[in-house]
């Protein structure tokens, strides 16, 4: 295992750990927001697990890009500084390299996200490989979009911790992302394999008056349009398309423009 320090500046940058060699390359990249603890926390494990393995290929791994928390979200100038960083990521990849991007949502179904674009049968081939069950075809972050740009196929996948996170669900995680280097035999492991299914969209639904949001379905459960999704203050709230459940709130008080359900919307016509 290889471990280099990359830095931009004196105070920005990452590390980054390669371990293996030559073909077939996976890149896995999280720490972006704030909020992505869990990942951070998910890739270093992965790289404590695979420094003892031999590989079949090279795995390049940076638990943390963006060490300073900046916020690239809702400031311009961090922004532009956290892009320097990705543009700098993507300088010291090999240009086949696939890169996997993980990303934390709190209370979220474990799902894959993947642009509408993405045709490239490696990119088909690679999530052919992941044992998560559903992939939402929508637009993506600024990251992958930065790195497709550069000539990298994304893929993003989308855990349900935060900064906050249960140790183990970062075991599930971590074994979720073996199970997926074990399938593109990059390690020997037992291959694990589930049945993908696609959604067209993400679907979100939010209060639209301040009072208390009670649900009556549960994260990952299926639903058709006017099922129920729970109340808000005694009053129905419904599902306005067929699709899964990808998020949905406990009991809290909602304030107006609160997200309150995230679901994975299916294409028309899809059993």
């Amino acid at each position: 295992m290889l471990l280099e320090r990359i830095n931009i500046s004196i105070d920005l940058g990452f590390t980054i750990f390669r371990l293996g060699k030559e073909n077939p390359c996976i890149a896995l990249i999280s720490g972006i927001t704030y909020d992505d603890g869990c990942g951070v926390a998910t890739l270093r494990n992965v790289v404590d697990k695979l420094k003892s393995l031999t590989l079949r290929g090279s795995v390049i791994v940076v638990p943390h890009v963006n060490e300073l928390d900046l916020d690239v979200e809702n400031n311009r100038y961090s922004g532009s500084l956290f892009n320097l960083l990705i543009k700098r990521f993507s300088e010291v990849l090999p240009s086949n390299c696939l890169v996997i991007e993980l990303r934390c949502a709190s209370g979220f179904e474990p799902h894959i996200v993947i642009d509408k674009a993405s045709t490239d049968n490696s990119v088909k081939n690679v999530l052919e490989a992941i044992p998560i069950k559903y992939i939402v075809m929508s637009n993506t972050s600024n990251t992958a979009k930065i790195l497709r740009e550069r000539g990298f196929n994304v893929i993003t996948i989308v855990f349900g911790g935060g900064k906050e996170f249960s140790l183990d669900d970062v075991e599930q995680y971590v074994q979720v992302i073996l199970d997926f280097l074990g399938n593109l035999n990059i390690i020997k492991r037992r291959v694990k394999q589930v049945q993908h299914e696609y959604l067209d969209r993400y679907h979100v639904i939010k209060c639209h008056s301040r009072g208390i949001f009670v649900p009556s379905i549960a994260r990952g459960s299926e639903v058709s349009a006017k099922d129920l999704i729970g109340s808000l203050d005694g009053a129905e709230v419904t599902s306005p398309v067929d699709g899964v459940v990808l998020y949905v709130s406990s009991p809290r008080l909602c304030n107006i423009g609160d997200v309150i359900c995230v679901i994975g919307a299916k294409s028309k016509g899809t059993p």
